[in-house]
């Protein structure tokens, strides 16, 4: 079976091509190995009605790629003659470019909150753009914050947290401030010191469990923290606002959908013993939703 190893150190497979498919591979390859050929006549090339791959009838002159085109491995070959141009022209700098990929395949599955083997399906399926150093693969940033990770599926169990000991008063900066926002729920009682804007400080004592929710205003971006009292110091910090104190993430959701979904969850449980009264401070034993 034919191999190709594009730019980015991918090995794409395929099956032996259709000698109508390999005549046009070796123009698109003559055409990316002459220096007097351009980019943008490059791209007319491969993008042209003369592309077996692609769909014509449309628009005279032109092919489109479809889903099954871009599923097709011997596509991406023809793509990867592009990025060859450019560096053969001096418009680009492999080196360069590929220093900007530099998360790993868990930071990255850590962001978008899937497993590790759905952000390496997504980057073999070109949905993720990627380049493998040596044996591991690196994920552009700008990529993974684009990436929308499909609704299909349930939403994962949230862990179910056994009542333990009263922890240590949490200082709480929450509201909104410079384009982000923090919310939390939980089971304690909480005594307010001053706002500041759109933010508010507090001090939560007598809590068993606090959920956190952090996100960026105009941006599908949300993450979830389940805290436990613990016995080393920590944070929950989003630009001025911030959670601190004496306790331990649990539980932490980086995919803004789940992230959400998750907080409502147990906001739901307080309201549905009778215990929370959402968006509102109100002073006494029960819990307060803040």
């Amino acid at each position: 079976m034919p191999t190709y190893t594009t730019i980015t150190g991918e090995v794409l497979e395929f099956a032996t091509p259709t000698p109508e498919v390999q005549d046009f591979l070796a123009r698109v390859a003559e055409a990316a190995n002459d220096p007097g050929v351009s980019v943008s006549e490059l791209v007319g090339l491969i993008y042209s009605e003369e592309n077996p791959l692609l769909v014509t009838g449309i628009i005279p002159g032109h092919g489109f790629v479809t889903r099954e085109v871009h599923a097709n491995p011997v596509y991406h070959v023809l793509v990867d003659q592009l990025s060859l141009k450019r560096v053969q022209l001096g418009m680009l700098d492999v080196e360069v470019a590929h220093a900007d990929y530099t998360l790993s395949v868990m930071e990255a599955a850590a962001e978008l909150g899937i497993s590790t083997s759905a952000v390496r399906q997504a980057i073999h399926a070109h949905r993720l753009s990627a380049v493998k150093k040596g044996k591991k693969w690196w994920v552009h940033p700008d990529s993974v914050a684009s990436y929308q990770v499909s609704a299909r599926g349930p939403l994962p169990e949230i862990k179910e947290i056994t009542r333990g000991p009263v922890g240590e008063p949490l200082e709480v900066v929450r509201g909104s401030a410079e384009g982000v926002g923090l919310k939390l729920w939980h089971d304690g009682h909480a005594e307010p010191r001053n706002s500041r804007g759109g933010a508010h400080q507090e001090r939560v004592t007598g809590w068993h469990r606090a959920v956190v929710l952090t996100y960026v205003k105009g941006r599908s971006s949300a993450r979830y923290f389940d805290l436990q009292p613990g016995d080393e110091e920590n944070e929950v910090v989003i630009g001025p606002l911030e959670v601190r104190g004496r306790f331990r993430v649990v539980q932490k959701l980086n995919n803004a959908r789940k992230a959400r979904a998750a907080f409502e969850r147990y906001g739901k449980s307080l309201r549905g013993l009778g215990t929370a009264d959402h968006g509102k401070m109100t002073p006494g034993p029960g819990p307060e939703v803040l």
